[in-house]
């Protein structure tokens, strides 16, 4: 079983086991964009565990869940190596959930493993494997745009590499202040376009004024803050039936007044 551990002071911890399950042929066919290329598509499953043991799972243990994994059927269908073998031409593709957070299944994988006494598990996930077999050697952009077609970018990404934790390394940007007082609306246009706040000219000159009244400049969260009130008040008056035109009327000045209010403090 190809695992990677890992020992300090004695003490080992699995990261992911992997389990891969085979498709059937008419099972295998997923829909390609620009597949006029492709020879062949062969396809399997592979079930991501997330072992947090302190030492490798026992025989009985990986035997449960290989029959978790398994068809009925097919009890052969599950194994600790992939079915897949590419040569240097082929395109091998694995797409899965985005690692931010478990999916529906993982939690009822992850409780079903408990109730049979699997409890150094807390995490299930499975990810598609696709090998490619072309006619003739792909481009770059052939390839890409076979890869997008494999998955659904909100909620999943391609894996490089069979994964080896769920742990993601992603650490929050750092809020910094919109020079408006200094830099004036360039400064107010830059971070616009920085942040992708899609403010218009009426919103850039009305909120360079507003900033440079109260004399403060606003962060990056702050700024954002108010495109989003802008955003959910005109959804809001769309849905009343109302077809505001530009940021004119009632409404607008609402939404103008809650930022103009000097008591209202900025977010650190």
């Amino acid at each position: 079983m190809k695992n990677h551990w890992r020992g300090v002071l004695g003490y080992w911890r699995m990261e992911i086991l992997h389990f891969y399950c085979s498709f059937r042929p008419s099972d295998a066919s997923p829909r390609l964009s620009g597949s006029e290329n492709i020879r062949t598509v062969q396809s399997e499953l592979c079930y991501n565990v997330s072992w947090t043991g302190d030492s490798p799972p026992t025989p009985k243990q990986t035997a449960a869940l290989r029959w978790l994994f398994s068809c009925p059927f097919d009890p052969q269908s599950i194994s600790d190596t992939s079915f897949l073998h590419p040569d240097p031409l082929d395109l091998l593709v694995e797409v899965g959930p985005r690692l931010n957070f478990s999916t529906a299944s993982s939690t009822n994988a992850a409780s079903i493993c408990r109730s049979i006494g699997l409890t150094d598990i807390d995490r299930i996930e499975c990810s598609r494997r696709y090998l490619m077999k072309f006619q003739k050697a792909p481009e770059e952009g052939e390839k890409k745009k076979l890869t997008t077609s494999l998955y659904d970018r909100m909620t999943e990404c391609v894996y490089p590499e069979p994964i080896r934790s769920f742990a993601i390394s992603v650490s929050p940007e750092k809020v910094y202040e919109v020079d408006v007082i200094g830099g004036g609306r360039a400064a107010l246009e830059a971070a616009n376009t920085e942040l992708g706040l899609a403010f218009d000219s009426w919103d850039l000159d009305y909120y360079t004024s507003l900033f440079q009244r109260v004399g403060r400049n606003p962060s990056s969260v702050w700024s954002a803050s108010i495109w989003r009130s802008l955003t959910v008040s005109t959804a809001v008056i769309g849905f009343q039936g109302e077809a505001p035109s530009g940021r004119s009327g009632e409404a607008a000045l609402a939404v103008q007044s809650d930022h103009e209010d000097p008591g209202h403090q900025q977010p650190e």
